[in-house]
């Protein structure tokens, strides 16, 4: 008897997992192949796949990160909406490939391609962090720098220097890290120093023991943008690192990454991208009056910082790459 009690306890508990898992997985309308992926695992393995239903099944980044980002989407939007039209890139000039490309942003994070940009592909690390550095040198009102990682040691510790210069001339400093990904820095000497120079910096996405079932663990942030002045920004694949130091005990040499530096109506978006990132994060809003993104006339024309030796020293041994101007 006692053993039938027992058998009907697991059953009823078995049933009762299926159907409030599964029931949870109809109601937040995931993908049908991810739905049904989660319906199978929790039929057949319920105690399983609830535990993994309940780490990894939903985007939760905690109710903080929410109310912050609903409380910003308005005025998200209306920064979209006063996008000169101008700078909005005509769908129908651009290459069958560009057309893709902005349908997939355009789709992903509400932003339309901009046309005018000067784009200059940057392959290799050093040529990646002097460019950084050069930028940063010559900013009058603020650095954003957003990285997944940023690992103390070798050239990368320059960009830090250059942003004490930077901070101790009065310009406003900002760095945005992964709290995962930029672990050792999280606990490196170089941290304080910014810190004490000025420099702002914050952690996203810190998880503990406690909040694993509140906030999903391998949600990261996975971006790499740099923005100097809105005048000029970085972004593409390359960490905050030096390859040359770079988890070289994994044995697997130095990582090979690129970025892309470019000047144009394209920083303001990778400007409102760490503006939003930087806002749920932190839950400080930027300044508007000194970096409100205005795609003024200097912008349109893709030529922020002038001509002459000055754009020569960057225009150097780079690629000038027209990637969404109309044909």
């Amino acid at each position: 008897m006692h053993f039938f009690s027992l058998f009907t306890l697991m059953t009823l508990a078995h049933v009762l997992i299926i159907i409030g898992v599964s029931f949870r997985v109809i109601q937040v309308r995931l993908p049908v192949t991810t739905s049904l992926a989660w319906l199978l695992l929790v039929f057949f393995l319920p105690l399983v796949g609830a535990i993994a239903y309940l780490v990894l099944g939903e985007k939760r980044l905690g109710r903080k990160f929410a109310a912050r980002a609903r409380a910003i989407k308005g005025r998200s939007e209306s920064w979209l909406l006063d996008l000169p039209p101008e700078i909005r890139s005509d769908p129908h000039g651009l290459s069958p490939e560009a057309r893709s490309l902005s349908r997939l942003a355009e789709t992903t994070v509400n932003i339309p391609a901009m046309s005018g940009n000067r784009l200059q592909l940057l392959d290799a690390a050093e040529p990646i962090l002097r460019s950084m550095i050069r930028d940063i040198d010559r900013a009058k009102r603020f650095c954003h720098l957003e990285f997944y990682i940023w690992t103390e040691g070798g050239m990368a510790d320059e960009v830090g220097v250059a942003l004490l210069r930077a901070a101790g001339r009065g310009v406003t400093c900002r760095v945005l890290l992964d709290a995962i990904g930029s672990a050792q820095f999280l606990k490196g000497r170089l941290l304080e120093q910014l810190k004490a120079g000025g420099v702002e910096v914050a952690f996203a996405l810190p998880v503990s023991s406690i909040s694993v079932f509140k906030v999903r663990p391998d949600l990261r942030l996975h971006r790499k943008i740099v923005v100097i002045d809105d005048a000029a920004g970085y972004t593409g694949s390359f960490n905050l690192v030096d390859p040359r130091l770079f988890k070289q005990d994994a044995g697997v040499g130095e990582w090979v990454d690129a970025m892309v530096r470019l000047e144009g109506p394209g920083v303001l978006a990778l400007n409102a991208l760490f503006r939003w990132d930087w806002e749920v994060e932190t839950g400080r809003d930027l300044p508007a009056q000194a970096e409100s993104g205005d795609p003024s006339a200097d912008l349109r024309a893709g030529d922020p910082f002038g001509s002459g030796q000055d754009r020569q020293q960057y225009l150097s041994n780079t690629a000038d790459v027209h990637l969404f101007r109309p044909k």
